[in-house]
């Protein structure tokens, strides 16, 4: 598992760079993005990372009472 998740990690920053290369504006990352870098810093006990990228997470999502 830990392995997959550092391949999906490992794959985005990929196409992210590809798109700076190509000149194409790197898009926003979506939760499912940034929840695999929080996971990922979560399991190699990166603490700081992994609260400030499950707050991120927090703010992107929809408020249900909204």
């Amino acid at each position: 598992m830990r392995r997959f998740v550092t391949i999906c990690v490992e794959n985005g920053l990929l196409l992210l760079s590809a798109q700076v290369v190509l000149g194409r504006p790197a898009q926003a990352p979506s939760i499912t993005q940034v929840a695999t870098e929080a996971a990922s810093s979560y399991d190699a006990k990166n603490w700081t990372a992994s609260a400030k990228l499950y707050g991120q997470i927090v703010q992107m999502a929809l408020n249900p009472r909204a």
